[in-house]
């Protein structure tokens, strides 16, 4: 169960439960919006992979059996820091920046060459929209690789 962390590890800011700023890792590393896309560029400084928005946890249990809802499960009150400095954290950052999670920091293919060596393959046979909506790339090795798609440029996602 997510703990919902209640700040910014890297700013400190309030991070409430229904906060739609709260993004984070698969390890529940907990920033804001702005600090994952303007200091950590989408790359955790504690795992290297990317982020996304935190769920919401509804208030009440929906379902009353079993006990579940923020008044069942209540957030986190315990407020973390990051561990790493602000240099450490530049020069991680600048190391891994350009490298899509979904590729080389994720699990799809340990390895693979940075995004600007992905080109999109359209031509794929399994072609282009999937169930979410996705994008075939090929390395310069030739081998391709599914990737989800930005929903608001139906490009592959490159940070």
């Amino acid at each position: 169960m997510l703990e919902l962390r209640p700040n910014c590890e890297l700013c400190d800011c309030d991070l409430p439960p229904h906060s739609d700023q709260a993004m984070i890792c698969t390890y529940e590393c907990t920033y804001c919006a702005n600090c994952v896309e303007t200091v950590l560029q989408n790359a955790c400084p504690t795992c290297g992979g990317g982020f996304q928005k935190r769920p919401f946890r509804p208030q009440k249990s929906w379902r009353v059996e079993l006990k579940l809802g923020l008044q069942n499960h209540p957030a986190s009150s315990a407020r973390r820091h990051t561990e790493f400095t602000s240099e450490d954290i530049v020069a991680h950052v600048e190391r891994i920046k350009r490298i899509a999670p979904q590729i080389v920091r994720g699990c799809i293919r340990k390895g693979a060459p940075a995004r600007q060596n992905w080109i999109e393959n359209p031509t794929h046979p399994v072609g282009r929209s999937l169930a979410y909506g996705s994008v075939i790339l090929r390395s310069a090795d030739a081998h391709s690789y599914c990737l989800p798609t930005s929903p608001q440029t139906g490009r592959a996602h490159s940070k």
